[in-house]
C-alpha cells in the first residue's frame, strides 16, 4: 500500500498489485506463476489467482490486506483538552475586553481616554471582541456557514481594529508636527473628520475584498482524504485565492502604517507615545502569522485549524497588552496621571524641548 497518490485496495482473485505496477497473471489454467512482490517470492499455484478492487474514499486498508477498513474522520472537537484551553484564553479575552470597555466608558471624558482616541476606542474595542468570538468557529464539525463566518470574522473586524490603530497614530504626529507646517491640511483633515474618513475607507474596500471571496468562491468545507491513509481531516477551503491575499495584504499594510507613524512620533510626550508598545504588537502580528503560514504550507493537521485560531488569539492579545492595559492601569492604579493639569504639564515640556532644539 502506498501512501499519497496511489490507490488504496484490498486483494482478491484474478490479479494483484506489485509495486506500482498492476499485474494479471497470464497463462494456462493449471500453470504455476512466480514473481517478485516488496521483496518477497510470490507463487501462484493453479486455479490461485488475485483481482485487486478499489475501496471507498472513506476506507483504507494494508498492504496486501483483503479487507478494507473504515477511515477515522477527525476535525477539532470542543471536548479535547487543546480545544478547551484555546477556548478558556478566548473567553478570558472577552471578559477582560468587555470590561476596559466598560472602564473606558465611565472614564469617558478624562485625558487618557481622549488621548487614546475617544469615541474610536469603543470601535476598536468593539471589533477585538468581536473578532475574539470567531476563535469558537474552529471546533466542531465544520459547515458552509461556519467555514465563511469562520474566514471572515476575524479579518473584516481585525482589520478595522488596525486601520483605527493606524490612524490614531497619525493623528498624534499629525498634531503635534504637521499641523504647524500644513495649517490648510491640517484645517481640512479636522474639518472633514479625516480620521473616520480614513477607517470607512479602509473597511469598505475590505467588505468589498470579502463579498468578491463570497460570490466567486466562498469558503467551504472539505474532506482531506490525501494526508493521511487512514484519516479524513474535516477542514475549511479559504476560497478565492486572489481575494484571500488582497485581504491579507490590507491588514499587513495597515500594519505597517501603525509602524511607521508609531516611529515619526517616538520623541512625544510620554502621555501620547505609544510607539515601542505599537510596534511590539504589531512586529508579534507579523511574527505570529508568518509562523502559521509556515506551518500550514508544511504541516498537514487537524491541529493547524487550532494553530489558526491561536494565532488570531495572540493577535489580540498583543494590541490589549500593549495599547489598552497600560491605559487601564493609569485609569485605575495612578489617577493622579489622568488629569488634564498632568497631561498640560507633559505637553509644555515638550514644546520646551523642541524649542531648546
Amino acid at each position: 500500500m502506498r501512501e499519497g497518490g496511489a490507490q488504496q485496495c484490498y486483494l482478491t482473485s484474478a490479479q494483484m498489485i506489485v509495486e506500482d505496477r498492476q499485474i494479471n497473471p497470464e497463462g494456462p489454467e493449471n500453470s504455476v506463476l512466480e514473481f517478485t512482490w516488496h521483496s518477497y517470492i510470490v507463487v501462484l499455484l493453479p486455479g490461485d489467482r488475485y483481482t485487486c478492487f478499489p475501496c471507498a474514499e472513506s476506507e483504507w486498508s494494508e498492504e496486501g490486506s483483503t479487507t478494507c477498513k473504515t477511515r477515522a474522520v477527525v476535525y477539532l472537537h470542543f471536548t479535547e483538552i487543546s480545544s478547551i484551553a484555546v477556548i478558556i484564553l478566548a473567553t478570558f479575552l472577552i471578559v477582560v475586553l468587555i470590561f476596559i470597555f466598560c472602564l473606558f466608558a465611565y472614564n469617558y471624558n478624562t485625558p487618557v481616554v481622549r488621548s487614546a482616541g475617544g469615541n474610536m476606542c469603543f470601535l476598536m474595542l468593539a471589533c477585538l471582541i468581536i473578532s475574539t468570538t470567531n476563535v469558537f468557529f474552529f471546533f466542531g464539525q465544520p459547515t458552509t456557514v461556519i467555514c465563511i463566518l469562520r474566514n471572515f470574522t476575524f479579518s473584516f473586524f481585525f482589520t478595522i481594529c488596525l486601520s483605527c490603530l493606524s490612524v490614531r497614530s497619525f493623528q498624534i504626529v499629525c498634531i503635534f508636527k504637521m499641523a504647524a507646517e500644513f495649517p490648510k491640511l491640517h484645517s481640512l483633515w479636522v474639518k472633514h473628520s479625516g480620521h473616520w474618513l480614513f477607517v470607512a475607507m479602509f473597511s469598505v474596500f475590505h467588505l468589498i475584498v470579502c463579498l468578491i471571496r463570497v460570490t466567486v468562491s466562498a469558503p467551504k468545507p472539505f474532506r482531506d482524504s490525501v494526508s493521511f491513509k487512514d484519516q479524513v481531516i474535516l477542514d475549511c477551503k479559504n476560497g478565492h485565492t486572489a481575494a484571500l491575499a488582497t485581504a491579507v495584504f490590507i491588514g499587513w499594510f495597515l500594519g505597517f502604517l501603525c509602524i511607521l507613524f508609531s516611529y515619526m512620533g517616538r520623541d512625544l510626550p510620554k502621555n501620547y507615545n505609544e510607539a515601542k508598545s505599537i510596534t511590539f504588537s504589531i512586529i508579534l502580528f507579523y511574527v505570529i502569522w508568518i509562523v502559521y503560514f509556515t506551518a500550514l504550507s508544511l504541516i498537514k493537521s487537524r491541529y493547524v485549524q487550532l494553530f489558526n485560531a491561536v494565532t488570531q488569539l495572540f493577535s489580540i492579545y498583543g494590541i490589549l497588552f500593549s495599547y489598552f492595559i497600560p491605559k487601564s492601569y493609569i485609569m485605575l492604579f495612578q489617577p493622579k496621571k489622568n488629569t488634564a493639569a498632568y497631561f498640560q504639564t507633559s505637553i509644555q515640556n515638550y514644546t520646551q524641548t523642541i524649542s531648546r532644539s
